[in-house]
């Protein structure tokens, strides 16, 4: 079980500059009190259970044809119900809620692991009607489920003590599915072998190869990279390693817990019948490697977009596929070093037809030109097929220019058909550049709070017993609070602490039921390709802690207890930490994609749990629009429209006037009427 304590750090190591401002050395009144979150393998945790396979209960009469049985499949959305033993999900403050604020952790997190199923596969979920078949969520003895679809009356699928990990839930519900480990596979022994010497007594059925007729891998080739994979030291007695990788690179890579690998998600689909691409929530994305993904441009000037693969002053490189990955791909660029004020030129993306009341777009874009050119986002929204829709701002980026790329969120709120259009405004002065655009991802799910973008990562991660701290962040309830990162010798740290705000007189003390999240992104262009890693904890009232005498609340107001600290903006107060001081190890980060341009970015989210109104959310709305392809109408008159397409010998994107286009398909027709 993971191990939370009270410890103390004596000294404040050095902080280095790790965000967009240089940070003050922070000055310590004190000492740090901090709460440690251990993170703790699945073996571990189910340590002394008896369970197969470490996570897997299985039924008195197993079948052992059964799991590849399309009978034994679930029905989609599949039924869910939570058990009470997962606590109370009241708003009523007088209800003790506080002494399940682990539960609210658990419910919290998978709710979370249920939207990275819609996200990135064809599986959805719903909340339990009369269904006689339905997974049971429940606090059990730790971590397990059943493999398939096996028990009516509510099978069970335990998330216990120490389970509240989202690659936890993931795990379970793979199994619940219909997923056996990956190194059971028929065909592992090609792939890994196993040290029998090493293992634990009595612990040797754990490492059985599953039978053709038992196990299915619908094609797909070994994936080290499974979430559904054992650690390498899985079930060892202490001699050494049980797993010995035939590709010595994934020797450490196996057992990750981060998230779905894509041939996880691959995988799931086929077994369930579905199309290799199909999710439930991802609505369109484009990284313009290979085409336009069906968005258009347009301009009023000679400057347009164009799809192209370095600029002179930046970016010489883009950022899906960086050159230090062997490639040398595209974005989009639009020039405002020439023309005149004013002058401007539209990026449209396809027509989206929403099932969800919100989304979330998220993009990658790189501001290199002058400080008062503009980068507005709109969205159209369209009520018929006639309509030619109406446009509202839901974003604009101008100001400082930077040679980096930066990520940005916007949270969106439509139920209509739409289109998200990038307009790019050239301003007043001299340019050395202008805006690009990159790595496009629109689905129907939340957006994070907060980002840190966390410059020159890649240097601090070579560096051991050093912190950096993201700036002060407001929650949307207006609760200030902080992000640390700790470098240590072999993994990253990361932390969380309420700080001192400008609305703390007008807020509820102690802080109560707060879930926050804390995401490493992997850069991975397609979001459903990323495995990103995240923790999630949330705060308990309850807790106390004791100084000199006096006992205080661990999340009540930092003006109260807290050490006093200086940053670029002045004196605040923080309070404990909580976190975990082993939350990836270094080597896993440089094994994946979560550096590029030297730079990481850390998701931040802070959250009412209790304001949910059910563990699950909704199940997508019924379309109501028909497909349609509306009359042109944009925010620049006159516009001209570009139709963009790459050439294959040197994938240079040609950009040709819509209207040049169909003179010569004119005259095409014209040629051949005369032939």
């Amino acid at each position: 079980m993971r191990a939370i304590g009270l410890y103390f750090m004596a000294v404040v190591f050095s902080l280095m500059a790790s965000i967009e401002r240089t940070l003050t050395l922070p000055v310590l009144v004190g000492g740090i009190y901090s709460v440690m979150k251990n993170n703790t393998g699945l073996i571990d945790i189910n340590k002394g259970l008896d369970l197969f396979e470490g996570d897997i209960k299985l039924p008195p009469k197993y079948d052992k044809s059964g799991v590849i049985d399309p009978g034994y499949r679930w029905t989609i959305p599949v039924p869910l119900e939570f058990d009470s033993s997962l606590g109370t999900h009241h708003q009523n403050m007088s209800v003790n809620w506080m002494c399940y604020a682990r539960d609210l952790n658990a419910r919290g997190v998978i709710t979370k692991a249920l939207e990275q199923f819609r996200l990135k596969t064809c599986i959805d979920f719903k909340i339990r009607d009369t269904e006689m078949h339905y997974v049971k969520i429940v606090k059990d003895n730790g971590c397990y489920g059943y493999v398939g679809n096996y028990y009516m009356a509510g099978q069970p699928l335990s998330i216990g003590d120490g389970c509240d990990s989202i690659a936890i839930v993931e795990h379970e519900m793979l199994h619940t599915l219909g997923f056996w480990h990956e190194q059971s596979r028929p065909d592992r022994d090609d792939h890994i072998s196993i040290l029998w010497n090493n293992i634990e007594e009595g612990k040797e059925n754990n490492f059985e190869i599953k039978e053709y007729a038992e196990a299915t891998t619908q094609g797909t080739a070994y994936d080290y990279e499974s979430l559904m994979h054992y650690d390498k030291d899985a079930f060892s007695n202490g001699w050494g390693d049980t797993i010995y990788t035939k590709k010595q690179e994934f020797q450490n890579i196996i057992g990750q817990r981060q998230d779905f690998s894509p041939t996880d998600v691959l995988e799931l689909n086929l077994l369930y019948g579905c199309s290799t691409s199909s999710t439930v929530t991802f609505l369109d994305g484009c990284n313009f490697e290979e085409d336009m993904c069906d968005m258009r441009a347009c301009s009023t000037a000679e400057s347009r977009w164009k799809a192209v693969s370095s600029i002179v002053g930046g970016p010489t490189e883009d950022h899906s596929i960086p050159q230090d990955q062997g490639g040398k791909g595209h974005f989009m660029h639009f020039s405002t070093v020439s023309g005149m004020t004013g002058d401007r030129g539209l990026l449209k993306t396809k027509i989206m037809t929403p099932q969800r009341d919100f989304q979330c777009l998220e993009f990658f874009y790189y501001s290199k030109g002058n400080d008062k050119d503009q980068l507005n986002i709109w969205i159209r929204e369209f009520q018929s097929v006639d309509d030619v829709g109406a446009t509202r701002l839901i974003g604009q980026i101008t100001g400082s220019t930077a040679d980096y790329w930066q990520l940005q969120h916007i949270q969106l709120y439509t139920t209509k058909a739409f289109l998200i259009e990038f307009e790019s405004v050239k301003g007043e002065g001299m340019s050395s550049g202008g805006f690009s655009l990159d790595d496009i991802n629109l689905s129907e799910t939340t957006c994070p709070h907060s980002v840190w973008h966390i410059r020159n990562f890649a240097e601090h991660l070579q560096q051991s017993g050093v912190f950096s701290f993201s700036p002060r962040l407001y929650s949307t309830e207006g609760y200030s609070y902080q992000v640390l990162v700790s470098y240590g010798p072999e993994a990253l740290g990361v932390f969380f602490w309420l700080v001192s705000g400008v609305y703390d007189n007008s807020l509820q003390w102690p802080c109560p039921s707060r879930q926050i999240t804390i995401e490493l992104l992997e850069q991975t262009s397609s979001i459903l390709k990323r495995m990103s890693k995240q923790i999630s904890v949330t705060l308990d009232t309850t807790e106390t802690f004791t100084i000199n005498g006096q006992t205080f609340y661990k999340w009540d107001n930092p003006l109260i207890f807290g050490k006093q600290y200086e940053d670029s903006k002045g004196w605040y107060y923080a309070g404990p930490l909580i976190g975990d001081g082993n939350f990836i190890s270094k080597e896993r980060i440089m094994a994946g994609d979560f550096i590029r341009g030297g730079d990481a970015f850390l998701l931040i989210s802070f959250e009412d749990v209790l304001a949910q109104p059910s563990p699950i959310l909704p199940t997508p709305m019924s379309v109501t629009y028909d497909s349609f392809t509306p009359s042109p109408a944009d925010n620049l008159s006159p516009c001209v429209y570009y139709e963009c397409d790459f050439v294959s010998v040197n994938r240079t994107a040609v950009c040709i006037p819509s209207h040049f286009i169909a003179f010569l398909a004119f005259i095409v027709t014209v040629i051949l009427s005369i032939h």
